[in-house]
């Protein structure tokens, strides 16, 4: 993250951060009854987790000395990745099933995230360390998937598309994490900040799991 005060002595209080990072992301499956159960591990023994990325901008405001609010506006990518492979062709007949090696489908689910974050510095100096947590808003824009079907003569077809399901406009995350700031001068600063990432509402309405990210 870079950092840019402004410093006017009126103005001192507030900053402006640019942001990107990596984002390692992966769902969680709760089955909804007892007869899903065994769908949700068979999900969670195919799916890994997926590597995607956040940025956007963000305005700080020093409350206190060590005390600071943050909101902003967030792109992110996230999503989960599937291989499936071993395949016993259905139709001895087709040639294709008989060739095919294994799937992988990569879901990609597109976000605005709004998040307000309250951070506490531990250490301060050109130097510093802070621990923070908030929550974050998430506004649900897109979803697409990409399909990688490998095959036995060492060809491969890749297969994009849109995704089906009914995901929620909006869902809310809780945030926390630590960040380490370096000074670079009094107007700039760089911030090395990871982040835990948790749904704590649903994102989509399926009927037979309860479907959340955490990155």
């Amino acid at each position: 993250i870079l950092q840019c005060q402004e410093t006017d002595i009126k103005l001192s209080k507030f900053s402006l951060d640019i942001s990107f990072s990596p984002e390692y992301s992966y769902r969680i499956l709760k089955a909804k009854e007892d007869m899903y159960e065994i769908l949700v591990a068979m999900s969670d023994s195919m799916v890994e987790p997926k590597f995607g990325f956040t940025t956007g901008i963000q305005i700080n405001y020093d409350i206190l000395k060590r005390l600071n609010i943050e909101s902003g506006i967030q792109f992110t990518d996230k999503g989960s990745r599937m291989t499936v492979s071993n395949f016993v062709a259905a139709d001895t007949n087709d040639p294709v099933l008989q060739n095919l090696k294994s799937v992988t489908t990569i879901a990609k689910i597109y976000y605005i995230e709004v998040p307000l974050k309250l951070s506490y510095k531990i250490v301060s100096g050109k130097f510093s360390l802070s621990v923070f947590g908030g929550l974050s808003a998430n506004l649900f824009l897109d979803n697409k998937t990409k399909s990688i079907l490998k095959y036995n003569d060492g060809s491969k077809d890749v297969q994009s598309s849109n995704r089906e399901g009914s995901f929620n406009s909006i869902t809310v995350s809780l945030l926390t994490g630590i960040g380490l700031d370096y000074d670079i001068n009094n107007k700039l600063c760089l911030i090395f900040e990871p982040i835990y990432k948790r749904d704590i509402t649903e994102i989509n309405n399926a009927d037979d799991a309860y479907y959340y990210f955490y990155s």
